[in-house]
């Protein structure tokens, strides 16, 4: 059994062998999701795929009890795990998630994430401005970001993104947002989803694009402090801890 709460503050604990989650008595949630891989078809290198049914498990507006007050503003936290595994040669990912920016000068953001367990790798890519005419999205800039275990990261809105577990173990993270963000797959029918795979070939971990993007650029690895200018405003303490503290900061930067 893997205890959380020394993490994320919220007394959680995650047992391994079947993949569950144990909340104390004191704690809420909204919504347990079972993610099917009939849900990330539109995601998948291979869109053949029948196995495995369930994908991962997220669990949307958790909260103490006595702390319901403070969830204010559409906030919330969600806890996921993604097991570790393959879906063909793809590792096991999440939904793409986008939010759409209000400019240049926006700088708010879709996410804000913290890993509670194991190492989550966040593909992220920025396409350029097009017309309704204009059928080819091209990629401005696409990032891999490695982030491990207590560290945070902000994701900017204007950016699709998605979450992998390219490890032999299971990956838990939390996010704060303020929408759930999952993006239209309709909007990216034409490209069947993100520019970047991330593989497994021959027991090694690659990133390989995909051919229905007409121009993708090589892929830049970040690390998790330089995403954002508002990666400064988070504390060292559990995301859960800072928001039910001060929710106020968490809306500004989302």
């Amino acid at each position: 059994m893997i205890d959380l709460q020394s993490c994320c503050s919220l007394p959680i604990q995650f047992d391994q062998r079947d993949g569950t989650f144990h909340f104390d008595n004191e704690i809420n949630f909204d919504l347990e999701r079972r993610v099917s891989l009939s849900d990330l078809l539109p995601t998948l290198l291979n869109k053949s795929l029948v196995y495995p049914q369930r994908v991962y498990l997220e669990y949307n507006g958790l909260k103490k009890i006595e702390h319901k007050t403070h969830f204010k503003g559409r906030l919330t936290y969600d806890v996921i795990h993604l097991p570790p595994g393959l879906l063909g040669i793809e590792y096991i990912k999440s939904h793409i998630y986008y939010s759409v920016s209000n400019g240049d000068a926006d700088e708010t953001s879709s996410d804000v994430i913290e890993v509670l367990y194991g190492v989550l790798t966040v593909i992220t890519q920025k396409l350029e401005s097009r017309d309704d005419f204009s059928l080819e999205a091209i990629v401005q800039e696409g990032y891999i970001i490695k982030v491990r275990r207590g560290e945070k990261l902000i994701i900017p809105k204007g950016y699709y993104y998605s979450f992998v577990n390219t490890r032999n173990m299971p990956v838990i993270f939390a996010r704060i947002h303020r929408n759930h963000n999952t993006v239209d797959y309709s909007t990216l029918r034409r490209q069947q989803g993100l520019a970047y795979y991330i593989i497994r070939k021959n027991a090694r971990q690659e990133v390989v694009l995909n051919p229905r993007y007409r121009y993708v650029p090589k892929i830049q690895r970040l690390t998790p402090d330089k995403t954002s200018p508002l990666f400064k405003m988070l504390g060292r303490s559990p995301l859960y801890s800072q928001l039910v503290r001060n929710p106020k900061k968490f809306i500004e930067i989302l």
